[in-house]
């Protein structure tokens, strides 16, 4: 078997790349692939950490895989790394900063709470988007998302006030600190989103 040139191998795998993103791969494979790398995140990330890994050192390898990943995507795609515009310099400087609040935010609320808890309170994001979007005028307020809003709510207060499934080996207080973390990291994902 022959083998490929760098160059070669480049080229293959973006004929790979522009196989996978011109739409001949259903797009619900993709979202379900693309669902369980970050519900395999979390995990990975709470075994690692319990095992003696520096949170920092995994969320700069995080950060390192994935924008090698979108920049690869650009590449296929054909879009160049054109010069930025200086009036998205604060856009790009406030997604960049709740993007890190994000991933750190993760990680300590991670070494706080278990994997199951801070799973279920990953589907406030939404929420938060939605109420973030229409405080600051992106979206109206429409009688229908107050009830979504309002319903999701109750949900996310009778998970947490529900029966206790505490940890072991964990106090009160780290869980509910490591709970506002995990509400925290879950507002500055919602603010990456409507940035």
């Amino acid at each position: 078997m022959p083998t490929l040139s760098p160059a070669g191998a480049v080229q293959r795998a973006c004929n790979c790349l522009k196989c996978i993103t011109s739409g001949t791969v259903p797009y619900h494979l993709m979202c379900v692939s693309i669902q369980l790398a970050f519900s395999g995140w979390h995990v990975v990330a709470r075994v690692t950490m319990a095992e003696g890994a520096n949170p920092l050192v995994f969320a700069a390898y995080r950060e390192v895989i994935s924008t090698a990943l979108m920049y690869g995507l650009c590449f296929v795609k054909g879009y160049g790394l054109s010069g930025i515009h200086r009036s998205d310099v604060p856009r790009i400087i406030a997604t960049g900063f709740f993007s890190f609040i994000n991933v750190v935010g993760a990680l300590v609320a991670l070494s706080f709470v278990s994997a199951d808890r801070f799973a279920v309170l990953q589907p406030t994001i939404p929420v938060w988007a939605t109420l973030l979007s229409i405080c600051v005028g992106i979206e109206p307020l429409r009688l229908l998302k107050l009830g979504a809003v309002l319903l999701a709510v109750v949900g996310a207060i009778v998970v947490e006030v529900g029966p206790e499934d505490s940890d072991q080996g964990m106090s009160a207080f780290d869980e509910y600190f490591g709970t506002l973390v995990t509400v925290a990291q879950c507002i500055a994902t919602a603010v990456v989103l409507i940035l």
